[in-house]
C-alpha cells in the first residue's frame, strides 16, 4: 500500500508486477548467462578434484622426509602461514 501510494499506482499493480518478478527473476538478474553459470559449475568441481590429489600428493610427499628436513623447508619471509608450510 505504502509503494503504492508513494507511486501513485494502484496496488494491483504492484501485486502483478511482484508476480511477474518471482516468475521472471532468474532471466532478470542472469541475463542468458545461465549456461555460463552451469559450465562454471563443472569447471569448479574439476578444480576441486585437481587440488584435492595435489593435496594428497604433497601431504604423502611431505611425510616422506623426516621432521627436520621438513622444518628446513619453512621459509619464515614467506607470505604463506607457517602453519600452512609445515
Amino acid at each position: 500500500m505504502e509503494l503504492a501510494a508513494r507511486f501513485k499506482v494502484h496496488p494491483n499493480q504492484n501485486t502483478e508486477w511482484k508476480k511477474q518478478l518471482m516468475a521472471r527473476a532468474e532471466e532478470v538478474f542472469y541475463r542468458g548467462k545461465k549456461a555460463d553459470t552451469e559450465l562454471s559449475v563443472k569447471e569448479l568441481h574439476a578444480k576441486i578434484g585437481q587440488l584435492a590429489m595435489e593435496k594428497r600428493f604433497f601431504i604423502r610427499s611431505a611425510w616422506a622426509n623426516s621432521r627436520a628436513e621438513r622444518k628446513e623447508m619453512i621459509n619464515r619471509q614467506h607470505e604463506l602461514p607457517l602453519t600452512r608450510q609445515s
